[in-house]
């Protein structure tokens, strides 16, 4: 991956992202337990900036995503549920005004690819 956005959810047990060849940062959330579909998904810098939310048609037990937003050494907060006042365009919201999710996850981006086990 060497630009652009990418999120994918689905099952843990085959899982997989981007590549060690990327050129951009990326990661793969497995969750211990399944989230039933239309639970939401935001991820946000430290500073509360959003980088994506995310609502899912399926159920799901795996989030792998990339952006080119994501930053070597830098944290993320993983949050699920909530709700958006945000347009939707297949699945991610744009301009997102969230909230009422649960934090599940704070994670640093340590190589190209960043797995997190949860």
């Amino acid at each position: 991956m060497s630009g652009g956005f990418f999120i994918a959810t689905g099952s843990s047990g085959m899982a997989q992202t981007i590549g060690n060849t990327s050129t951009q940062y990326g990661v793969l959330i497995k969750l211990r337990t399944a989230q039933n579909a239309n639970n939401l998904i935001h991820i946000e810098d430290t500073n509360g900036d959003e980088i994506f939310t995310f609502k899912p048609i399926k159920k799901y037990q795996s989030i792998a995503f990339s952006s080119p937003f994501l930053q070597k050494n830098s944290s993320y907060k993983l949050y699920l549920g909530g709700s958006s006042t945000a347009n939707e365009n297949n699945g991610l919201y744009e301009d997102c005004v969230y909230s009422d999710g649960i934090l599940t996850s704070t994670f640093t981006i340590s190589n190209i690819v960043t797995t997190i086990q949860q």
